[in-house]
């Protein structure tokens, strides 16, 4: 049903009001319902004329709050600043010493044990879980990431989901050379790290000399023999993107690596690595 006339014509004046300045449209002659009837509308009007076009769109959370769909949306991560991520980094830099952890700008917690690397996520949730585009978004974003981890921080012991590139696309390899074992569905955070470590890890061969070698051992050759088979077993790796492009490109220029390590821990003169770094990748390209 539509507006009546008179609410119309109402309606047409508060336009030009809102649009030229012109008086604002009287309602002492409208019967009390299509007075208020012209008051909402106005009010819609008036609300709708104000806002701004470049300000940004509303987030979907937000415009699900409060509704039957607001549960049906994946938990958000929390902001850097979050105590929460410090508590996980305690926890899991006590898992092993060799692992090396980090708070990133975006929110995560970098997780790193010699050549694996993992992300922990910490969500506003008590189930450690994200919709499988969500995960793959993760994976796309670095080339180099081996597993994702969801902790649910609405859990005493921050309980965490570990999944693999696998889990999301079983046609995209790894560093490994076969995918990541997968550790138990949901563990809490200090022991889903240390399963990580257990099964996951990169486990590197014996490094012994040669029963015939002489007594005298000559370090220059046996830093070379080292840097060569590190070199080509890391070539044959599945690795993605830059950090295959290089270890390929060192293979062949193993020399080169051990002139560049040795001067950069070299006692006395300080290095600019960097600028060494550079002379290296320059004469290796």
């Amino acid at each position: 049903m539509g507006n009546s006339d008179a609410v119309d014509d109402v309606l047409a004046a508060f336009s030009d009001h809102l649009e030229h300045g012109s008086p604002r449209p009287a309602l002492d002659q409208l019967d009390p319902r299509d007075r208020q009837l012209a008051e909402d509308l106005m009010r819609l009007m008036e609300t709708g004329q104000w806002i701004d076009p470049s300000a940004s769109a509303p987030s979907l959370e937000a415009l699900l709050a409060g509704t039957e769909f607001a549960d049906a949306l994946p938990p958000v991560a929390l902001p850097v600043e979050a105590p929460v991520l410090h508590r996980m980094q305690d926890l899991l830099t006590d898992v092993d010493p060799r692992v090396e952890t980090h708070i990133d700008d975006r929110g995560f917690l970098a997780f790193g044990c010699l050549d694996l690397l993992a992300q922990f996520h910490p969500l506003d949730t008590d189930d450690p879980w994200l919709p499988e585009n969500a995960l793959r978004a993760l994976f796309d974003a670095d080339s180099n990431l081996d597993l994702v981890a969801l902790v649910a921080v609405r859990t005493d012991e921050l309980l965490t989901r570990v999944v693999t590139r696998y889990t999301v696309d079983r046609t995209i390899s790894t560093a490994a050379h076969h995918p990541v074992s997968l550790v138990p569905a949901v563990l809490p955070l200090a022991v889903a790290g240390r399963a990580i470590i257990e099964e996951s890890a990169p486990e590197w061969g014996e490094f012994g000399l040669d029963h015939a070698a002489p007594d005298l051992v000559d370090v220059g050759t046996l830093e070379l023999e080292v840097a060569t088979r590190v070199l080509a077993e890391e070539a044959k790796r599945r690795y993605q993107g830059d950090k295959a492009v290089a270890y390929r490109s060192l293979v062949g220029n193993e020399r080169r690596l051990v002139e560049l390590l040795t001067t950069a821990t070299r006692p006395g003169q300080p290095v600019d690595l960097a600028a060494e770094v550079d002379h290296f990748i320059r004469q290796v390209a």
